[in-house]
């Protein structure tokens, strides 16, 4: 069921000239990155906002809304990215691949909170939350490559939060595409498919592993794009996710995430899956 309405946000429309970018992405893939370097470049008809439920946005009168739509909106949601896209044919889609395999302990980790509050009590009294999650995800992982479904656990029955192998063959269907016109070209590191040419919209994809580079290889698409400074993270938070890395560096169900079944590996063409290359 659709999530209950939430306030609809007091934020002024982008100028009716100005480029309208949709950050259509899946989760810990560098999007609040792109957000804070959008922020930081903008002027003063440059807006971001994230949207993650239709209601906090469109409501009732979606045509209301797009009169009103900032210059950028940032969200997981395909019904969101759905609406957006619907408004005008001139918004730029802008997603991003990561490894999955790589991305699945930082997601996890991310909400490792939720994840304890939702295992059962342990047998042991003493046995502290840190061991517990190793477990967890260790679990979790087993799952995914015993079943090969990507969908986490806390994502599961969110509507419009598609499995992670299938994001970019939901991008494809939200441009009215299919998966096969994002091609990805690897000297310019990125697939780039113009409005008209198989799709409704411009369409842009990068991969999460080359950011320190985002700002050359998407200057023709998102020139307003100027990269923030790297966030500050506290020590403490780094050492412990670190630590929870190595513990659980075996465990990924890489298998899975490179087959050729998971659409992410059309962007990783060299990525070794399987025995094959």
């Amino acid at each position: 069921a659709r999530p209950p309405a939430h306030k609809k946000p007091k934020i002024p429309a982008c100028a009716a000239d100005a480029s309208k970018l949709l950050v259509f992405q899946y989760g810990k893939v560098g999007s609040a990155f792109v957000k804070d370097s959008l922020v930081r470049a903008g002027t003063g008809d440059a807006f971001v906002r994230d949207v993650e439920h239709y209601d906090e946005f469109f409501g009732k009168n979606a045509k209301a809304a797009c009169a009103k739509l900032p210059c950028v909106v940032n969200t997981h949601n395909a019904l969101v990215a759905r609406r957006v896209l619907a408004c005008s044919r001139d918004v730029v889609v802008w997603s991003i691949a990561r490894d999955l395999a790589a991305r699945a302990p930082s997601e996890f980790w991310e909400n490792r909170n939720s994840i304890l509050n939702s295992l059962p009590k342990p047998a042991n009294p003493d046995a502290d939350s840190f061991s517990r999650l190793v477990e967890a995800y260790k679990a979790q992982q087993r799952r995914v490559a015993a079943t090969g479904d990507t969908k986490t656990p806390f994502h599961a029955n969110v509507e419009g939060v598609p499995a992670r192998c299938a994001f970019f063959g939901q991008l494809a269907e939200l441009v009215g595409s299919d998966l096969d016109a994002l091609v990805f070209d690897a000297a310019a590191r990125r697939a780039v498919v113009r409005r008209g040419n198989a799709t409704t919209h411009d369409v842009l994809v990068v991969r999460f592993e080359d950011i320190a580079d985002w700002e050359n290889i998407v200057r023709d698409v998102v020139p307003a794009f100027k990269p923030a400074p790297a966030p500050v993270h506290a020590k403490g938070g780094d050492a412990q996710y670190a630590r929870f890395k190595s513990a659980v560096a075996s465990s990924t169900a890489s298998d899975v995430y490179h087959d050729a079944a998971c659409d992410t590996t059309r962007f990783y063409p060299t990525r070794r899956r399987r025995g094959k290359v």
